[in-house]
């Protein structure tokens, strides 16, 4: 029976080899590709996937400091990451002395280090608040207010006490709305992480690739207080005992296991249009990329002469370099799939498609101001229309 995997990977863009598909999968709301998974060779259910009532493996996937992945991998608390997410909190507790960033870290036998400012964060439940925030006619509301909305909104999923935050983000161009309730730690601790020589052994060279020849790992370990809930630093907080962890196996891999990666990419790019895609690879990211080059030769020259100015940059260099590559493997994955002559052929494909249905062209009417054709066929006698009919409201508006 193949067995499943679960990887740390921190982007979905690093198993394009495994022909990932789409990129952007929320496992409580696309149940379309729940099936598919299925027929690849997941043997879990649903509910052992993601689950608000129950503990399930969305409890073992974390949100470690500003947006990095890890898996809790204990009953004590131990969570994994990868070594370039661990570097700007390591960074801020190495000194000539103590050099954790060169030297590297294990704490058999000496005290697990307390990192201020690292937290975790375990995903609760995620809500659709999209209605909440447009009106009536499924527009978004005015800037000036939204802002305030959204916080009214957080604010009723926030719980300092028991350690609960509420963040509201927008997926697909603002078209949806969705609440994420965390649970967030702020007691996490150092355990360990390899020297930098063998965490970044040929710096970015396959970085976004795979397969990847660096020790891409550290290890920290979640603290709390004696009720098992959040709390800040103290020597009396004890490891934090989790609804379920992910346990190590040491079995081999073999050709034609299941992998499934589970984490939070943050964002997509599926749903940008070729012009948007042309600007990117084209004007956009070259010219970041350029300027990124230059940034990191002048740190490259300082970083050489000063030890302290190596330290207290070490993770802004390798946060630079990781983005300039993921920029620079964009521009070649667009190129070679062709994707922006693709993604032009699918819109006048979907135009033509709208020609032929009069009530889709006047529920999408927003797209017919924004793309390439006139619409000669809707008139003002049809006055307003709100498209109720449309089962796809993601993309529907209300049109004079």
């Amino acid at each position: 029976m193949k067995r499943l995997v679960i990887s740390i990977l921190i982007c979905l863009f690093q198993i394009h080899c495994l022909h990932a598909e789409k990129g952007l999968w929320l496992p409580k709301l696309d149940t379309l590709h729940w099936y598919e998974i299925k027929e690849l060779g997941f043997n879990l259910s649903m509910d052992e996937l993601y689950s608000e009532d129950k503990p399930s493996l969305k409890d073992v996937v974390v949100r470690f400091g500003n947006g990095c992945s890890g898996v809790v991998v204990s009953e004590r608390g131990l969570i994994m990451t990868n070594h370039h997410c661990a570097l700007r909190y390591v960074e801020n507790i190495s000194t000539k002395e103590h050099d954790y960033l060169s030297e590297g870290y294990w704490a058999e036998g000496k005290r697990e280090v307390p990192i201020d400012g690292l937290s975790v964060k375990f995903l609760q439940r995620m809500i659709d608040v999209t209605d909440s925030l447009h009106t009536d006619a499924f527009l978004t509301i005015p800037d000036k207010e939204i802002k305030h909305r959204i916080q009214e909104i957080e604010g009723q999923y926030t719980d300092k006490k028991n350690g609960y935050e509420a963040n509201i983000v927008s997926l697909y161009s603002g078209n949806k709305y969705y609440l994420y309730q965390y649970q967030v730690f702020q007691d996490v601790r150092l355990v360990g992480i390899p020297p930098f020589s063998l965490g970044k052994w040929g710096k970015d060279k396959d970085n976004w690739m795979w397969a990847r020849h660096t020790a891409d790992f550290a290890i920290f370990r979640i603290y709390a207080g004696e009720d098992n809930l959040p709390a800040s630093y103290s020597s009396d907080n004890i490891p934090y005992k989790p609804q379920r962890y992910a346990p190590i196996s040491l079995n081999q891999l073999k050709e034609g296991d299941f992998t499934f990666v589970l984490g939070y990419p943050g964002a997509t790019d599926q749903y940008k249009n070729s012009d948007v895609l042309s600007n990117l690879v084209h004007i956009s990211y070259p010219e970041q990329i350029d300027l990124m080059k230059k940034y990191l030769t002048i740190l490259d020259t300082y970083m050489i002469k000063d030890k302290t100015f190596e330290l207290n940059n070490t993770s802004a260099y390798g946060s630079i370099s990781n983005v300039m590559k993921r920029f620079q493997g964009f521009i070649a994955g667009i190129e070679r799939t062709k994707k922006v002559e693709l993604s032009r052929s699918t819109l006048f494909e979907y135009i033509a498609y709208l020609r032929n249905d009069l009530m889709l062209k006047i529920c999408y009417d927003e797209y017919r101001k924004t793309y390439y054709y006139e619409d000669e066929n809707v008139t003002s006698a049809l006055g307003k229309l709100r498209c109720e009919t449309c089962k796809d409201r993601m993309l529907c508006a209300e049109t004079a």
